[in-house]
């Protein structure tokens, strides 16, 4: 992994911004911070207070204690980070792999929790687009309709359908895929 904030001329101009709900699996806590340019960041101080309305300090302090023992060893790596990156490979790999044997192509990341697949060959019930819910968009697009139907018939899969991240004219382009997210427990 590069940060792009590394790169020649890129820090000046570039925030970077993580929270706590993925890298320490408390994803309630709503936790983050930013890292960058002393002057952008200080405008970002300046609207968070009219953004935030309960900060939580209690979390706030636990997550800093984590963030300093996170550079410490940990399950027998050299830190929390570098046992988190082993841990998602190997779930990255268990997913694929899993995903594979389902009949989808996985789209591997190189970085991040999420593989998205292509479920092209994958058939459902017809009558899973006349399921109709308040969230549920109309049409329901087929990246939506099999998340509904992987989630109803199988209640331990909860896949996410890509088109809502879409613009409505390019909708049909997610419609073979779904993403899994493999952040949380095996």
């Amino acid at each position: 992994h590069v940060s792009f904030a590394t790169l020649p001329g890129m820090w000046e101009r570039t925030v970077t911004m993580s929270s706590a709900g993925k890298t320490f699996s408390v994803t309630g806590w709503k936790v983050g911070w930013a890292v960058g340019p002393e002057g952008i960041i200080k405008k970002m101080v300046d609207l968070q207070q009219w953004v935030n309305f309960s900060s939580p300090s209690v979390t706030q302090d636990a997550i800093a204690k984590c963030l300093v023992r996170a550079r410490e060893p940990y399950e027998g790596h050299p830190t929390f980070y570098a046992w988190l990156a082993d841990d998602y490979k190997r779930r990255r790999a268990f997913l694929s792999e899993a995903l594979q044997e389902a009949g989808m192509d996985p789209i591997e990341p190189q970085g991040g929790f999420f593989i998205c697949a292509d479920t092209s060959a994958i058939k459902f019930p017809d009558k899973v687009y006349e399921d109709e819910s308040l969230s549920s968009p109309q049409p329901m697009p087929r990246d939506w309709a099999l998340a509904r139907h992987m989630t109803h018939t199988n209640p331990k899969v909860c896949v996410i359908p890509p088109s809502p991240f879409y613009s409505p004219e390019r909708v049909g382009e997610a419609a073979n895929y779904v993403r899994f997210a493999f952040c949380k427990s095996d």
